[in-house]
This record gives C-alpha cells, structure tokens and sequence, in this order.
C-alpha cells in the first residue's frame, strides 16, 4: 500500500510539472502578461542583461516588459537568486561563463555564475554567465544577430510571437578566453558588441612580449645573459634577445616573476614570451637546442620551451599555482621534434605568424596548419591555450588536443582573421562579408559557422563539406569601419568563397578591393623596411612588383667583419619572397668598426659586405640599392669623389658574384633640400658614377604642404616637371641605362603637433596645412603616374607604414595605420591598389596639359586607349568622347555616371576614363 502512495504522490508531482510542459508564449502581439524579474543586488552584468532583453523583444515585438525587483509569476528570472533556488535551480555543473535556460512552471528562469564589480575568479578573469545566457536565448529563440559593432550591425527580424517549447538548455563556452583584439575595444559599441558575441575571460593571462623583465642595466655585470651573435655579447637595445640556456638568466627570470607575484598577489600568471622579431643567441647551448622546421627554416622552439620549463620549475618552489605563460610564435611556432614534458604551471600560448594579415586559409597557410597542428594545446588565434603534456599522442592533422572544464576533447580550429578582427572562440561568426552593389543598396553578407562542444567542427548548413549558411540583409546607411574613428578611415575586409576564390574589400563607403593579380605591377615598388609576413601581405594586395627592404650594413654586420647576421636577414627577406615579390635590398650606412676618422668609413669593408651578401642570396635577389641618401652624411667635392669609389666596389662586387643582377644606387634626394647640386655633380664627367651603375636613383620629395596657395598644387607637378627635364640628360650617362625613384612619398600631418610646429618656424615657406588622408591620396596618385609618364623606369612609394604617433610632418608618410598590431589601409593605400589593376597590362603613351589646371595621363589598355585626369587645384572642364561603350571610374575602381554632355568636371581627385573599342 505504501507503495501505491508513493506512486501516486510521484504521479501527481509528474502531471504538475506536465501541466507546464507545454510551450510558453512570452509575447504575443504588441502584448504580455510576462514581467523581468532580477535581484536588486544582482551584479551590474545582470542588470545589463535584464535591459538588453527588455530592448530587444520590445524591437522585436514592440512589447514592452515591465522590469521588477519583485519576483511575479509569470515572469522572466535572471541571475542567481532566492527565485531560481525556489525553483530547484542551482549554479551546480555551470562552469564559469556558463547559464542555463529553462523553463520551470509558467516561468523562465535565465541563470549563470556572475561576478561582481572588484571580484575576480580563482584564474583572475570575471564571468557574465547570465548575460549570455541572454544573449543565447536572444540568438536562439528570438533569431537576433549582432554582426558588426554599432547599430547598424543589428539584425533583429520583426515578430508578433514568441513562444518557447520546453526548454532546458545548459552551455558554456569552449575557450576560457575569447577576445576580438585590435577593433577599437575601448569605444562603448565595441564594448556591448563584444559582450553580445558572448566574447570574455574567466581565464586571465599575462602572455605579451616580456623580455625586459631583465633589464638593459642588467649587461654590465651579467653580459653573459643577453644573446651572443657572431661571438660577442650583444648590449641590449630595441627589441634585445637573452642567452635562454644561462643558468643564471633563468634565475633572474624566475626572481622577476617571484617578485612580480609578491608585489601583485591577485596575480594569477606572469609572460615568459621572448621579444619580437629576430636575432636569436648563437652560443654554443642555445644552438644545440635548435632545429630546422618544415620548411627548412630555423626553428628555436626546443630553446624557448626549455627555457619556459626551467623558469617554471623555480617559480613552482615559491608560487606552484600561479601561472607561467609563454609565445608559441614566430620562429617557435613549429612543434619540437622530440617531446618535451613541461611543468603543469607553464602556459603555452600559440600566436601563429602566418595567420596575419589578409590570408584567411590559403592553401599555403593550410599546409602549415597542418605541419603544425600536433601542437596538443587548446589553440585560438592570439588566445590563451592551456598546456598540456607535450609527449601526448599526436593527433590528426589539423586537430589538436584540448580541454573543456576538466573533460577532454577534439575540435578541429580553422584560424579565421581578417582585417584587424580576430574570431576565436565558440559560436561566434567566422567571416562578415561586406559588399557593394552599383545599382542595389547596400548588402551586408552574413556567414557563420557552427560547431559541437563535443565533436570535430562540423558545418551547420543543410548541405556538406564548408558550404556557408547565410543571412542576407539591406540597410541604406553607411557602414563604420570596425577599426575607425570616421569614414574616411578603411579596414579591410576578405571574404573567401570555396576553397581557393579570394577577395578582398575595403569596409567604407569606396568599393571594393579586387583580388590581387598573380605578379605586381612590375614598374611600381614600395618601401617596407623590414619583410614581416604582414608587410609582404599587403605588398601583394597593393599590387605592386617590388618591395625596398632595409638591409642596413650597420645591423646586419654589427659584430665584425664578416660576422654577417644573414638569419636575421633571411627572415625579413623570406615573407616577401615566398609571396613572389622582387626585393631590392639597401645595403647603407656603416657599423661602429667600420668608421673611419674623416667621418667616412673603410669603403673595402662595404664592398665586401657587399660581396658577401649576394654570394648568399645569388638568384633570389635580383637588385641592390648600394646607399641611401648619401648627401645627408656628406657634401664635400672631395666626398663626393669617395662615393664614386663606394659605388665602384660596390657595383663590381656584385657582378663578379652574378653579372644579371641590377645595381641601384646612390639614391640622393632631390627637391626637398637634400641635393645640392650632387646630381649633377656626380653623373656628369668628370665623376660620371653612372659607369658603375644599371640604374640610378632617386628621392623624390614634393613640398606641396606650403600654406601657400600657389604652392599647394604645384609640389609634386613641380619636382615631377623637373624630374621629366632630367631624365634625358642622366639616362644616357648610365652604364644600365636606367632611371629609378626609389623613394617619393607626400605625408599627412598634424600643423598643431610641436614637432612640426617647430619645423615650420625653421623652414616658413614650407610650413604645413592639415593635410587629410584623401588629399595625400590624390597627390600620391598624381606622382605615380606623372613619374611613369615621364620616363622613369621604376617607382617605389615612401612608404607602407605604419606612421609615428602624433602628427609630426616627417613621420606621417604612410599609406597604412598601426591598429594595435594590425596594419591597416589607409584612403591613399585604397587609391594607389586601384591604380595598379588599371595600369596591369597598360602602356602609358604620355602626358597631355590641355589646360594650365589640367593634367591628363594618356594609357593604351588592351580594351581600348585610357586617360588618368586631375585638376590640379580646385575644379576644371574637360572635353570628352566616351563613344558607346566608355566608362567613367573614380580613383578607387568604382563606376561612374556617364556624362550629360560632351565634358566632365574635374577635380583634384584623379578621374578615370576608359574609352572601349
């Protein structure tokens, strides 16, 4: 009998809650009977939340929720609290950042683990667990989608009924820490846009670049700390390098750690991570420990991982739960070929240089991932990764091995960056695609992916293989850039279609950048510096054929004669490379032991430098730059017969080596100061240094930034001009029969900024207006073409960037913007990609001035004859017969209405008129 009751009293609790397993309907109409109920001690992220949903289900709806303190049958509850606990409902098996949905009764109760203002968890990052459980049920039940910061990246679809089945869902996120680094994230819709994308940290890491924690002071008693090359201790400067196997570095890394956690006792981890860039320790220990990677390529990561451990052993003694992170990056990116067990403290953070920049998941960049796939740590582009035995199992490519609250798992991590946006994490958007359409509004183009917790990433569209699921919506309103202040401001955007299709986009109001051709545009070039995987990247976007690379003499022979650094040399050489971009290397200025007492140097030691390096770079370099602007060093007649002798060693030191190879030199400014009468001096008997040359250079600097209105506009026309009367006179006069620019540039500046203030006190005629990003675009544009049109045979732009903070007038020249680590176009990077495509295959036939405000640049294109026109101050009208078939573009590729008449108006903004045959 007590049975029966007992099953009777279970039968009747069953019917209970089966009496509200039927759907609820929140809202119905424009009307609801449903309240919000939160604890009015509930964390700020709760309140938030609470007023997210209110907002959005009255946009979708248009019903309004009355928001109460009180709970209120039927009601929506959110947060942890007496309410939910009534309810059987607890934050038991909710991991950090998790929630629950579920339905209980007439109610739906909205509940995650959340941390107050001031409260950390035990890992030093907060959780919001409520709020996204929020914004999962906005996404799932609701159909909203946040697909860019700001408003106008909503996508909340108009509704009369939302009614929920019944529902018990639990979820948390995969990463510990998900982070969109480098959009802006200080700025308030960024900062709701992340909270949106469920995007946080209960996990917080100290992982950046953290060498200095030894000092420079340190290498007067310790040299022996800092990196050896070419058998001398390096001093420490710039971006310095250790001795990684010094027992007694390791030491004062590990006390510098020790140190840190006293003095921060909330702390919960400390970097290792090595300086940035190159110029590894060549010590007999250090060298033991490196290999080759996949490529061929020098690999340290044994050195750094052994490195990482050592220390953490010592910090352990002390501080056994605090965490020890580190890089897995750059030239230890690669797995170690051996296993190597790590301490349980060490924290593995995998950063892989080849994913940045525009490349998305380029074949070559899949034979990477693939090669260093068996990394068995949680990976996410430029996110936390938790350690795990390096002697694990090694998985299947393009797996790796991870863990999710203490339960292991394999998902398949498919890096996706684009622009300056990075995407890991769970369920978040892998692409937003933008695009333009000439007679449509504007289209946003959504696509996502989906993938299990508990199983490789799977695609979630009804088809299979990679096939996109899309959301197509329409808005008539200007697009904010995700990493700009205004529009005017351009990031890009790459969206990939299949396996292999590219393109790539400006995210403004300007078109669209077309996917880059196969070879640049062989007569352009531009200055780079230093070849980083992210510089060659946007070289190759630009479109142009060369990049001018810096091999300074003074860095890269340093340590002695012939202690050259050609690693060093090699890794900023190979990114642009591989990406079949021509390099013309600089081989200038002298190191310390190289100097001589007239101020000059051992001109043998140069040429012998000279020698060496293209011994070592025979058939992959095909041109050198033997100086840089050898008349700011020097001025003197007898100096000037130096540099004759200079380019003399130079020149016959590299072709004894390769004879096809092109010598460049000595690349003395003109226009801006800077020459003096050493053109003339120096190509023309008795000197004549173009005996010694294929080709010679120059600088080129306008001075168009004069407050002068009648000066403004005839800069770049002016040193053009003078440039076009020139060329006949030097060009025979050199042995190679060439003329280069290889730099010429025209910055954007700030007249407020003190430098340049004090610049213009100097030099008054020259002193600067504001100059926008659009003006230097226009002006870049102008010399390109003018210079082409007038004879030179190749052009290299000053320069890609990024610019120096402020805006002082010589140190904004480039035609990129740093975003935290990003390098990002700007309007004159934008303009001069769109000029590239349209002279691919071109022949520029001259230069027309049917007006002294006019400048017309004649093109024959394989589809017809082209003209480039400008104004070149204010407006002007220009007669034109387009026939049938021409077209009009603007400077960045867009189409253009024909015109009415038989004339356009022009503007300083290059005009683009293409008549088809």
């Amino acid at each position: 009998m007590a049975h029966c009751l007992l099953l009777a009293a279970a039968s009747a609790a069953m019917l209970a809650d089966l009496c509200w397993s039927a759907p609820l309907p929140l809202l119905r109409g424009e009307g609801t009977t449903y309240v919000l109920y939160h604890d009015a001690q509930a964390p700020p992220s709760v309140a938030l939340a609470a007023a997210e949903l209110r907002d959005y289900l009255y946009r979708a709806a248009k019903a309004k929720l009355a928001l109460v303190q009180e709970p209120h049958d039927p009601m929506i509850c959110l947060g942890d609290n007496a309410a939910a606990h009534a309810a059987g409902l607890s934050l038991k098996d909710i991991p950090l950042e998790g929630f629950r949905v579920v339905t209980k009764g007439a109610n739906l109760y909205i509940l995650g683990p959340d941390t107050n203002d001031g409260e950390l968890t035990q890992s030093g990052g907060t959780s919001a667990g409520t709020r996204n459980g929020v914004y999962a049920f906005l996404e799932k039940f609701v159909g909203v989608r946040w697909l860019m910061p700001g408003e106008h990246g909503d996508y909340v679809p108009a509704t009369t009924d939302v009614t929920l089945p019944d529902t018990d869902l639990t979820d948390a996120p995969f990463f510990l820490n998900r982070r969109v680094p480098y959009t802006q994230e200080g700025r308030p819709e960024v900062k709701r846009w992340w909270a949106r994308q469920r995007l946080g940290w209960s996990l917080f890491l100290n992982h950046s670049h953290n060498w200095t924690a030894v000092p420079p002071t340190a290498f007067d008693q310790h040299p022996d700390w800092f990196a050896e090359r070419g058998g001398v201790r390096v001093p420490p400067t710039g971006r310095y390098k250790l001795c990684v196997t010094n027992p007694g570095l390791v030491r004062a890394f590990a006390d510098a750690a020790i140190r840190y956690f006293d003095e921060q006792p909330r702390a919960t981890s400390f970097s290792l991570s090595p300086a940035d860039s190159a110029g590894w320790c060549e010590c007999a220990e250090c060298t033991k420990l490196y290999e080759k990677d996949p490529n061929g390529h020098l690999s340290i990561t044994p050195a750094i991982l052994t490195f990482y451990d050592n220390v953490a052993k010592l910090v352990a003694a002390k501080y056994p739960q605090k965490l020890l992170a580190g890089y897995v990056y750059s030239d230890y990116v690669f797995p170690p070929r051996a296993p190597i067990k790590l301490e349980p403290n060490v924290f593995l953070v995998w950063a892989p240089s080849f994913d940045y920049g525009f490349t998305l998941f380029r074949p070559a960049l899949r034979q990477q991932a693939k090669e260093t796939g068996p990394w068995p740590v949680i990976v996410a582009v430029e996110a936390p990764t938790q350690q795990l035995d390096v002697d694990a199992v090694q998985l299947e490519e393009g797996e790796v091995a991870t863990q999710f609250h203490g339960q292991a798992a394999s998902v398949r991590l498919v890096p996706a960056k684009f622009g300056s946006l990075f995407f890991p994490g769970d369920d978040t958007r892998f692409a937003l695609e933008i695009e333009n359409y000439a007679d449509q509004p504007r289209h946003f183009d959504f696509a996502w992916r989906c993938r299990s917790l508990s199983a490789p990433a799977r695609d979630c569209s009804a088809g299979t293989g990679d096939a996109e699921v899309a959301a197509r919506a329409s808005r008539t309103v200007p697009i904010l850039p995700h990493g700009a202040d205004r529009l005017g401001a351009y990031d890009l955007e790459v969206v990939v279609r299949g396996d292999e299709e590219q393109e790539y986009r400006p995210d403004g109001r300007f078109g669209r950048i077309q996917r880059p051709p196969d070879a640049g545009y062989d007569r352009l070039g531009i200055n780079i510096h230093v070849g980083t995987e992210e510089s060659a990247q946007l070289v190759h976007l630009l479109g142009v054929g060369w990049a001018r690379i810096d091999w300074n003499w003074s860095i890269f022979e340093q340590a002695g004669a012939g202690k050259i650094d050609f690693t060093s040399m090699e890794s900023w050489f190979t990114p642009v490379e591989k990406l079949g971009i021509k390099a013309l290397p600089v081989l200038t200025y002298p190191p310390e032991w190289a100097k001589t007492a007239d101020g000059l140097f051992d001109r043998k030691a140069h040429s012998e430098y000279v020698r060496q390096v293209a011994v070592r770079f025979k058939g992959r370099v095909h041109a050198y730059d033997l100086w840089n602007e050898p008349e700011s060093m020097l001025a003197t007649g007898a100096q000037q017969d130096f540099w004759v002798e200079v380019m003399k060693g130079g020149y016959e030191a590299i072709k004894s080596v390769d004879p096809t190879v092109t010598v460049v030199g000595p690349s003395v400014s003109v226009n801006s100061g800077g020459d003096s009468g050493w053109t003339e001096a120096l190509v023309k008997p008795p000197r004549s240094i173009g005996r010694y040359l294929d080709a010679w250079d120059t600088h080129t600097y306008p001075a168009p930034r004069s407050r002068r209105p009648e000066l403004r506009h005839q800069g770049v026309h002016s040193s053009v001009d003078g440039l076009a009367q020139s060329v006949p006179e030097i060009r025979p006069l050199v042995k190679g029969g060439q003329l280069w620019v290889t730099e010429y540039g025209f910055t954007t500046c700030n007249p407020n900024d003190p430098r340049t203030a004090e610049s213009a006190r100097n030099t008054p005629v020259l002193a600067p207006w504001e100059v926008t990003e659009e003006q230097q675009a226009n002006y870049l544009v102008r010399q390109t073409l003018l210079q082409l049109a007038y004879g030179i045979d190749r052009a290299f732009l000053y320069h890609l960037g990024p610019d120096g903070e402020g805006g002082y007038v010589e140190e904004q020249f480039g035609i990129a913007r740093r975003r935290g680590e990003v390098l990002s176009p700007k309007v004159s990077f934008m303009q001069l990609a769109a000029l590239t495509r349209f002279l691919q295959g071109a022949e520029i036939t001259g230069v027309e001035l049917p007006d002294p405000n006019i400048r017309v640049v004649s093109l024959e294109r394989p589809e017809g004859p082209a003209k480039i026109a400008w104004a070149a101050e204010g407006e002007a009208e220009l007669a034109v017969n387009l026939g049938p078939r021409g077209r009009l573009q603007d400077p960045f590729g867009n189409a253009q209405p024909r015109p009415a008449g038989k004339s356009i108006r022009l503007t300083e903004a290059p005009c683009y008129i293409v008549e088809v045959r």
